[in-house]
């Protein structure tokens, strides 16, 4: 596992036009998730529908080990299935799943990653080989 690679010049012109949004990729940066979590949050509370920011503050709690909002930020990227993010996400709530014991979860996104051209691929192998 390595942490997910922040973008800094943002994919979108509204990110560039949130100050808050520059914060929390700052402390993505600088590795502190609680922080940029509290200021994805903030993003979001005036955005619900910022797939970017959704991404990013799962990502933040999957780091602080908030497994449980980081799998309700996935799956809220997932189900929007119109974003850059569909395969990150996919990855990091297999490992949510992974970090909380729903094994069973776990093993059905991996394999559906194993399945599929994502850059992930190798990786899920790898995990399903050792939970067998």
């Amino acid at each position: 596992y390595e942490s997910f690679e922040v973008t800094t010049p943002s994919r979108s012109q509204q990110a560039i036009l949130n100050s808050d949004y520059s914060t929390a990729i700052e402390y993505c940066n600088i590795r502190d998730y609680r922080n940029a979590a509290l200021y994805f949050s903030k993003v979001l509370s005036g955005d619900s529908k910022y797939m970017e920011s959704i991404m990013l503050y799962g990502v933040s709690n999957f780091e602080i080990k908030d497994y449980a909002e980081a799998k309700y930020s996935f799956k809220k990227v997932l189900d929007n299935d119109d974003n850059l993010f569909l395969e990150d996400a996919k990855w990091y709530l297999a490992l949510c799943y992974l970090k909380t014991g729903e094994l069973e979860k776990a093993a059905d996104e991996l394999n559906q990653i194993k399945k599929s051209e994502s850059i992930y691929k190798k990786d899920a192998s790898r995990i399903l080989r050792k939970m067998r």
